[in-house]
């Protein structure tokens, strides 16, 4: 929607879209949250939307990699050319240190450094598996004595 106002864009998304839900303690305090692409917090502000926001920052886990997604406000008329995804493999220190030149480095939307990182170390917490250290439980020694003789 390029010939629309982010503004005007926000007024009638925010509270209708499907990506809405609700979570929390009773009728009264419950949390909007929001499932959108390229929402870093899934809160249903304006600061972190990625439907309103002519610059936003996705960043996603698929299969065992981190993918940054960002869009382009000039191309915004081009579906397929909209959105620009990069792949990172790598440990969490180069993947934050990537995610900083994309989200700050290039000056794209530097109010979101905090969330961006936050969010790479959430999804490699959840990516990391246990290493197994390959030494087995101790037996007792009578249990030992039992079974082998």
């Amino acid at each position: 929607m390029s010939g629309v106002s982010q503004d005007l864009l926000w007024l009638l998304v925010k509270k209708q879209n499907r990506f809405l839900y609700k979570q929390g303690g009773g009728t009264t305090r419950q949390v909007q949250f929001t499932s959108e692409p390229n929402n870093l917090m899934n809160k249903n502000t304006f600061k972190y939307s990625g439907l309103a926001n002519p610059k936003s920052v996705g960043i996603q886990e698929e299969g065992d990699h981190v993918v940054v997604r960002t869009t382009n406000p000039k191309k915004a008329g081009q579906p397929a050319k909209h959105v620009s995804s990069n792949v990172h493999k790598k440990d969490n220190r180069r993947v934050a240190k990537a995610v900083h030149a994309t989200v700050v480095g290039s000056g794209f939307r530097p109010d979101l450094e905090k969330a961006a990182k936050s969010r790479v170390s959430h999804i490699h917490k959840a990516l990391r598996v246990k290493k197994a250290d390959g030494k087995k439980p101790r037996a007792d020694k009578k249990k030992r004595a039992l079974t082998t003789s």
